[in-house]
């Protein structure tokens, strides 16, 4: 048999390596927290930042997950399925604890506003965490290069110029290979 995609070019994309500069995600979580409905995308993308983990992780993150007493988040990472467990800031774990009061009848950490059919609230899909990231993003005025997913690399970059041992970042973000 003779495979006709043999001799087609392919193009290779340029690898991004934006990063966010603090006065943006300030601005972005001042924007977010300030509107009861953004709160959740605000706390997810929050959290993404602050443990350097992919959002889609953190829109699925189940109060089961995280321990309320010691802030400790433990979480198998869907990407590589790598299982990390992650200290939390004094800040994040107090928006944590008033998280809990407001959301902690329900299954989902930071829930969207749609139903399950159950009494519960559904996780935030990839498409409307997005659109809303985009919408909180515009209302900031912050540049049309930065994306939410550029958190993540932002987060460990950060680590990286803080000096952090490369095992420790490695361990954190789930990575078998420093690249």
């Amino acid at each position: 048999l003779h495979n006709p995609f043999t001799n087609v070019a392919k193009q290779t994309d340029k690898p991004r390596r934006v990063v966010w500069q603090k006065d943006n995600i300030k601005k972005f979580m001042d924007t977010a927290f300030a509107e009861w409905r953004w709160r959740n995308v605000g706390l997810i993308v929050y959290m993404a930042y602050e443990w350097g983990q992919r959002l889609g992780d953190m829109r699925n993150l189940t109060w089961d997950m995280y321990n309320l007493d010691t802030g400790v988040l433990t979480l198998t990472q869907s990407k590589r399925r790598a299982r990390v467990t992650i200290p939390t800031s004094e800040s994040l774990q107090g928006m944590l604890k008033q998280q809990h009061k407001d959301y902690g009848w329900q299954k989902y950490i930071a829930p969207s506003t749609q139903e399950d059919g159950k009494g519960g609230l559904l996780p935030y899909s990839l498409r409307n965490l997005s659109r809303v990231g985009l919408t909180i993003m515009r209302e900031a005025a912050l540049p049309e290069e930065l994306q939410l997913m550029d958190l993540r690399r932002t987060a460990i970059t950060e680590l990286v110029e803080a000096g952090v041992p490369l095992p420790n970042i490695m361990a954190l973000s789930g990575h078998s290979t420093p690249q």
